[in-house]
């Protein structure tokens, strides 16, 4: 058995039993941003009709019942190591051995397809929708429903409410296009203890 279809099998019968959140370790690994492209790899080509392995990408393993973790040149369930191009072979044939498993194709992009026809759409209109918010808490507008129903009064029973409503095999999604690491490069004494390090990692990142 090659390395490519024992990780394929690991990744889909994981998600098959369950496990389907791929925690990507890569603490110990010399190759910079590999978890990003991973990620972008398994989530397009996973995730379709109600189905796909969700990786998660810089946060540490929280030893949760639905989560596999994968080792990148690290410790994991599942360990892959090698240089960049063996990598991104392994990773691609494995995405799609797993996407077999799943019951799905790998290769289409049905979504995609339907974004970019969705953007069409709003591109050929002359002015653009904006809607009314759900709620507008200082900078913040909160668009979309909720469950309940009931207008929320602040920003903070919004994500309570969204928070009580995912399901307990379930997450809830962020989509903030920010950079996840920026804070990490506020300046700091440099004999600063880790305490004084995350204040001004916090202070930077308010």
């Amino acid at each position: 058995v090659t390395p490519v279809l024992e990780l394929g099998a690991a990744l889909g019968a994981a998600a098959l039993a369950g496990r389907d959140k791929l925690v990507l370790e890569d603490g110990l690994s010399e190759i910079n941003g590999l978890p990003d492209w991973i990620e972008q790899l398994i989530a397009e080509s996973t995730g379709k009709s109600g189905k796909g392995i969700l990786p998660v990408v810089g946060a540490d393993p929280g030893e949760a019942p639905d989560e596999l973790v994968a080792g990148i040149d690290s410790d994991g369930v599942v360990t892959v190591g090698g240089p960049l191009g063996a990598q991104f072979l392994v990773w691609e044939y494995a995405t799609a051995v797993a996407g077999r498993l799943l019951g799905i194709d790998p290769f289409n992009q049905p979504n995609v397809a339907e974004s970019k026809k969705n953007t069409g759409r709003l591109l050929d209109r002359e002015e653009l929708p904006t809607g009314t918010p759900l709620l507008v808490d200082g900078p913040v507008e909160v668009y979309g429903e909720l469950p309940g129903g009931e207008v929320p009064k602040d920003l903070p029973e919004v994500l309570t409410r969204l928070l009580e409503a995912v399901p307990q095999d379930g997450y809830l999604a962020i989509m903030a296009y920010l950079d996840r690491e920026a804070a990490f490069d506020a300046p700091h004494a440099e004999d600063a203890s880790f305490e004084e390090m995350t204040d001004a990692w916090s202070a930077a990142d308010p």
